[in-house]
């Protein structure tokens, strides 16, 4: 098979059907005649290309509802996901605000504890005196 160079970085081989007005263009006069096998054969391929192009179209509209279903069954974890975070947020700022709670109890206990031990030891003083 003869290889001619024709355009910078393109290879076309030798009798290959390209378009007339090209410089790489020549005619293949081993390739065999019209005829009707030769009709025959290009229709039988063209049916199956047909048939390969209907094909292709049904496997192409089935991978698009394949990813859609899958980006929306995503869709639907992530935003499940959210909300549990939300929720897990929305208790934890619950807790916080009852350990706060909690704190300021405290705090008034040990003042209430604090006057109480006071009073207790005054009392305690003026009965030692009497």
């Amino acid at each position: 098979m003869i290889v001619k160079q024709a355009f910078i970085g393109t290879v076309v081989p030798a009798g290959f059907k390209h378009m007339t007005y090209c410089d790489c263009y020549e005619p293949n006069h081993e390739y065999p005649l019209p005829s009707l096998q030769m009709a025959e054969l290009e229709m039988m391929s063209e049916q199956e290309a047909r048939m390969e192009l209907a094909e292709n179209i049904v496997a192409m509209q089935k991978l698009r509802v394949f990813y859609r279903t899958k980006q929306m069954f995503m869709k639907q974890e992530f935003q499940d996901q959210i909300n549990m975070l939300k929720k897990q947020l929305n208790n934890n700022s619950y807790l916080w605000d009852q350990m706060a709670e909690a704190e300021k109890r405290e705090k008034i206990l040990k003042q209430e504890l604090l006057f109480t031990q006071q009073s207790l030891s005054s009392a305690e003083k003026v009965i030692e005196k009497l």
